[in-house]
């Protein structure tokens, strides 16, 4: 009996700290190109954890696109920023894929009229 007890108890402590973690990944390395549309791109953000909650998950998985965004503006000098246009949520398993267009640079070549 003291040991189903003392089970319970670990069972009870695991289940209360994994409460307070929400953890997220890339799915694969790089931004995806939307086929048939210039500058726009896809990435797949995954989350996992217990007590999600919406602004959680969106405050996790933004984080990862932010980051993967940065590195993509860096190594691509012809844009300039990036907006998201549109996401999609996967409920099991756990996952965002973000639409993300890609601002480019305004070419100094062609004055304004």
């Amino acid at each position: 009996m003291e040991l189903m007890r003392a089970a319970a108890s670990v069972v009870m402590f695991v289940a209360l700290l994994s409460g307070c973690v929400t953890t997220t990944a890339l799915y694969g390395a790089d931004l995806n190109p939307v086929a048939g549309s210039e500058d726009t791109y896809t990435l797949k953000v995954a989350y996992a954890g217990t007590n999600l909650t919406t602004n959680r998950i969106e405050k996790g998985t933004r984080k990862k696109l932010e980051q993967r965004a940065k590195e993509f503006l860096a190594s691509r000098p012809e844009y300039v920023g990036y907006s998201v246009v549109d996401f999609e949520r996967n409920l099991i398993p756990s996952w965002i894929v973000y639409t993300v267009k890609f601002d480019r640079a305004k070419s100094s070549a062609t004055p304004p009229r």
